[in-house]
């Protein structure tokens, strides 16, 4: 038996790196579910492998999947604060942030992720009026989404 003293160390200390665990959700029921839109939330306790399926979602691309993932660190928490400063209900703050957020990583995949778009003569008109918007308020019709909220424009 080992004694404690003589264990060089005890895992790695983030699984978020680990390849292997990256594979292993290929075939989980929870990542399927998403994937074939049976369900569009994973809910589990700390390591049941919500983290993982998320990583591997983003990460999937093929000529029918499309996908664009967020994090907690990629919301304005100053643009945040700014709107409570100026009385907007704190329930709001977080809607209208992410709700753009979520629009505008929904055009960044329509307009350079998407090569099916646009499948009509109407598509093509609203892909038009989309685009524009996109390059008129970001410079570009794939911005960085971190850049939305900029420090000095809000």
């Amino acid at each position: 038996m080992v004694t404690l003293f003589e264990v060089d160390s005890f895992g790695g200390i983030d699984a978020d790196t680990d390849q292997l665990l990256d594979e292993c959700f290929e075939n989980h029921d929870a990542y399927r579910a998403v994937l074939n839109h049976q369900k569009y939330l994973i809910l589990g306790r700390k390591g049941s492998g919500k983290t993982a399926i998320f990583r591997k979602l983003i990460r999937t691309h093929a000529y029918n999947i499309f996908s664009f993932g967020h994090t907690f660190s990629d919301y304005p928490w100053h643009h945040h604060e700014k709107q409570k400063k100026a009385g907007v209900p704190n329930e709001q703050c977080f809607l209208y942030s992410w709700e753009y957020l979520i629009y505008m990583s929904v055009a960044k995949i329509l307009l350079n992720m998407d090569n099916s778009q646009p499948h009509s003569d109407v598509a093509a008109q609203e892909m038009s009026v989309i685009e524009t918007f996109v390059i008129d308020t970001h410079g570009s019709r794939d911005p960085m989404l971190l850049r939305f909220f900029p420090h000095s424009v809000c």
